[in-house]
């Protein structure tokens, strides 16, 4: 489906800005699947310190969705402007 190819490139573009730091907490969290206390063993720090990055890693990535789509809408009326 066209809008959730869409969606994916906006997510990978997003991720691709975000800081490693980011990129890691959250790929352990949404697509490994571990809790806060396994990604804290895993990086050397605590369960809470953990959750806080978490927080802050979903605010951003959340931030920079919000602020890619509308440019993309943009992009893609100028470019239909365009064609007529």
């Amino acid at each position: 489906l066209p809008l959730e190819d869409e969606r994916r490139d906006d997510l990978r573009t997003v991720l691709a800005a975000l800081s490693v730091r980011d990129r890691e907490i959250l790929t352990m969290t949404a697509w490994e699947g571990l809790t806060p206390k396994q990604i804290a063993r895993v990086m050397g720090t605590s369960a809470n310190v953990v959750r806080v990055r978490l927080h802050r890693a979903r605010a951003r990535l959340k931030r920079e969705l919000e602020l890619e789509r509308p440019v993309r809408r943009r992009a893609e009326r100028v470019t239909a402007e365009r064609d007529w």
